[in-house]
């Protein structure tokens, strides 16, 4: 999946999927996100399909190391528009 899962206990998976009552809503997206640790620059990637189920899945491996907060910001596209929506949020190691 992915390419393998990296070497290191840094990885982590990000993953994203979408609740539609329409089958095959999300399906072929253009998905990216990036990943950013306080103060470093951020990873940037895009989220490949999965297949979990009917549900429309979307995922990749970021390095996520350390113990400060994560920024991540998801942005997608569905086929045919112009412009990306995008939702941001942070995440913390459990502790």
């Amino acid at each position: 999946m992915h390419g393998g899962v990296p070497l290191g206990s840094s990885s982590h998976h990000v993953m994203i999927f979408f609740v539609d009552g329409r089958p095959h809503h999300s399906e072929h997206m253009e998905v990216r996100a990036s990943v950013r640790s306080l103060g470093l620059a951020p990873q940037a990637k895009s989220l490949e399909p999965m297949h979990m189920g009917s549900t429309d899945t979307y995922g990749n491996y970021f390095a996520m190391a350390g113990g400060n907060p994560f920024g991540i910001a998801i942005e997608l596209r569905r086929p045919g528009e112009r412009n990306w929506h995008r939702v941001d949020f942070e995440y913390r190691h459990p502790r």
